[in-house]
């Protein structure tokens, strides 16, 4: 397994006792991956008030992604033009970050995975994706490589299908 990411399933049950753990343990700004139309960017302080456990895409990779820092660290954005003006925040600016792709359940008896990456070697980001993944070692049991979150395990059990995307052949889809 990477060192910098980990894969995962859960519901939104799961996830909110995941990021409760970790939210618990350290102060975080959360950063949605978007483009804005300002070089003022959202920043949350907990994603359990987010609209957690839905996957509005059929594949992990189209998904809403977040940066997570530590609380004050701050982000950059950068300027990228277009006929309206759009700024995006510069992940190359923040090397002290992990981005989550949250897991959810999508259309019937689907859950996308989810992940989380480090976005570099940075000392911060290894300590942060250190600490999260401490809170997916004590809620979850894995299967290969991927973490389960308890209900997302259960539904796997009755059937449901575990998948980074609808798309792909079934062969890649979760087994044990």
């Amino acid at each position: 397994m990477d060192l910098s990411m980990l894969s995962f399933y859960a519901t939104r049950q799961d996830l909110i006792e995941i990021l409760s753990d970790f939210e618990q343990k350290l102060e975080l700004e959360y950063y949605p991956v978007a483009r804005y139309s300002t070089p003022d960017v959202p920043v949350l302080y907990s994603l359990i008030t987010e609209d957690l456990g839905k996957a509005l895409t059929g594949e992990t990779i189209t998904n809403t992604k977040y940066y997570v820092l530590r609380r004050g660290a701050g982000i950059k954005t950068r300027f990228i033009g277009g006929v309206a003006p759009r700024f995006i925040i510069d992940h190359h600016a923040i090397p002290n970050s992990i981005s989550i792709i949250p897991s959810g359940i999508y259309e019937d008896r689907h859950i996308i995975g989810g992940e989380v990456r480090a976005s570099s070697n940075d000392p911060d980001a290894v300590h942060l994706l250190k600490e999260l993944k401490k809170c997916f070692v004590k809620r979850c049991n894995r299967v290969r490589t991927n973490f389960l979150g308890p209900e997302a395990e259960k539904l796997f059990d009755e059937g449901w299908i575990l998948t980074g995307s609808i798309k792909q052949p079934p062969q890649y889809n979760l087994a044990r």
